[in-house]
């Protein structure tokens, strides 16, 4: 793709006086073309907006716009955007010089598909019959008193109030008071009209006071003292009554910061970054991206008339710091909301992390105590193996103190064996024992002296029987 920068614009007076006509160049037309050089084959995508190129929602739509697409991998294109500008010069004169110019501009190359944002572009494309054979997607944010054309589908850019209201009010259900913001332009007065209509079911239970008739001065002050139980509505403000011009998100920003109660809104645009509590909105993102797919279909050459288009969609976004300031339960926010400028505790930032760290913290200090107890226990063993060693040395000590005191008894009573044995000299008459110093002495001392054993004396049946013989003998004799 290719992006060119805007061209000049085109200069008109009111009352259809045109200054430079024919000159291309100074066109009130933004122009960019995406991704590229320019390349014969590429498709054309034209893009019709309402409004100026200043307004912050044609800046939006034109950024997301660009983003789809490249998501969508199309292709040979270039996107071509042209800002009407038919608020501010809505004279027949400017309006036919407007079509000769586009007749001109794309005589040689015409677009492919065309994106027409808004009543009154649309108006213009059907009144003045501008490209007549080309594919049309129409953003609409109403479809009442529309008529579909030829080569045409509607993808509705609708605001839905009444659910934008019921959902406020079960967030907040002690309103009472509904204060809506908005300014005296014609889209005001339009937003207006078309909020009373769709609210008055309300009416019977809460008051409504619409500052429609406020200076932007009056206006703030107003919002800085509202009672209690009580909301704003921020519908839009682009004009003031005495008919000065206001950017309307950056007055949208402004209230947010000097109301003294929470500030609902409609439109995406309203919640960025504006100080302001949000709501149900319409998200401009859903509609290009609608628009991108039927691009997309269209560039694949599928007819138009197949393509169906779903419903409006809607997203719930909120700022942050509103919800912490009006202290509104979180849980009350459907599950898909999306909350901007959300500021988080050192541990939402790093919570897996921190989890992490302390799960790791918890195992180590597990294994640690593992470890520790292993260690414990291996010194209870330790000791216990000692205390037996010791006990078994001791053991060991006495049993061989015992076997030292058996080996010795042993030794000895070898000995002593080894004495009684041998060749013993003993007297044949008397039975005297010599001994190893050469003196005789009587069996019974001999062996007395050399073994533990003693002697008694008594008389053998033998012995007895020649005693008795020879006593009978002398007596006889």
């Amino acid at each position: 793709m290719v992006m060119k920068l805007p061209l000049f614009r085109f200069l008109f007076l009111r009352g259809g006086i045109l200054i430079f006509f024919f000159l291309f160049p100074l066109g009130n037309y933004l122009s960019f073309a995406v991704e590229g050089e320019d390349v014969p084959d590429s498709k054309k995508i034209l893009v019709l907006h309402t409004f100026k190129a200043k307004r912050p929602w044609v800046r939006l739509f034109n950024r997301y716009l660009v983003e789809e697409l490249k998501q969508r991998k199309l292709p040979h294109y270039e996107v071509e955007i042209e800002n009407l500008d038919l608020v501010q010069f809505d004279e027949k004169s400017y309006k036919e010089n407007v079509k000769t110019q586009l007749e001109y501009k794309y005589a040689e190359s015409p677009p492919d598909v065309m994106i027409i944002t808004f009543s009154a572009a649309i108006k213009f494309i059907t009144e003045y019959d501008v490209f007549p054979d080309v594919p049309k997607i129409f953003v609409l944010p109403s479809q009442s008193g529309f008529t579909a054309l030829p080569h045409s589908v509607a993808i509705p850019f609708a605001f839905d109030f009444k659910g934008n209201i019921e959902h406020a009010l079960d967030l907040l259900p002690d309103t009472q008071n509904i204060y809506v913001v908005a300014g005296s332009d014609r889209v005001d007065m339009r937003n207006v009209s078309q909020f009373r209509n769709e609210t008055r079911e309300f009416e019977n239970r809460i008051s409504f006071h619409y500052l429609t008739d406020l200076s932007t001065e009056d206006l703030l002050a107003r919002v800085a003292n509202l009672p209690r139980h009580s909301f704003v509505y921020y519908l839009s403000y682009t004009a003031d009554p005495h008919g000065k011009t206001v950017i309307s998100v950056d007055f949208c920003k402004l209230v947010g910061e000097k109301s003294n109660r929470p500030v609902f809104t409609f439109l995406d645009l309203f919640t960025l970054n504006n100080k302001i509590l949000g709501g149900r909105v319409t998200t401009t993102r859903a509609t290009v991206s609608a628009a991108a797919d039927v691009v997309k279909k269209i560039l694949q050459e599928t007819p138009i008339e197949s393509i169906e288009i779903t419903s409006p969609y809607f997203e719930y976004i909120y700022d942050w710091g509103e919800l912490v300031r009006w202290n509104i339960d979180k849980s009350k926010l459907p599950a898909d909301s999306i909350i901007q400028n959300r500021t988080y505790s050192f541990f939402e930032l790093f919570k897996w992390q921190i989890i992490g760290g302390v799960f790791l913290l918890i195992v180590e200090s597990l294994l640690i105590l593992f470890l520790l107890i292993n260690i414990k226990k291996r010194e209870i063993a330790e000791d216990r193996l000692l205390a037996y060693h010791a006990e078994l040395e001791d053991k060991v000590k006495e049993r061989t103190e015992e076997l030292n005191t058996i080996n010795a008894d042993l030794q000895k009573a070898l000995d002593e064996i080894k004495t009684l044995r041998g060749i013993i000299p003993i007297c044949s008459y008397c039975h005297s024992i010599r001994d190893d110093e050469g003196a005789w002495k009587r069996l019974e001392t001999y062996v007395s002296d050399h073994s533990e054993a003693s002697f008694s004396h008594g008389i053998c049946p033998d012995c007895m029987a020649k005693v008795r013989a020879e006593a009978r003998n002398l007596t006889s004799g």
